[in-house]
């Protein structure tokens, strides 16, 4: 489900230190609404769901 690759896509340098970036891409990836938030929240409801006894909360398509 999930792969790990060491290999960078860009290899840059930045100039200086940039807070504010480093603050958004924070946000962007772990923060409240972020996508590592979202994965783990539709991750671990997928798993309550299939637990038994929670058979009257499935939908099937």
């Amino acid at each position: 489900m999930f792969k790990h690759t060491k290999i960078l896509q860009y290899n840059t340098l930045p100039d200086k230190p940039d807070a504010l970036m480093a603050r958004r891409l924070q946000e962007n990836l772990g923060g409240h609404w972020g996508e590592m938030t979202g994965m783990a929240a539709y991750l671990f409801q997928g798993w309550n769901l299939s637990t038994p006894g929670n058979e009257k909360y499935k939908t099937y398509y």
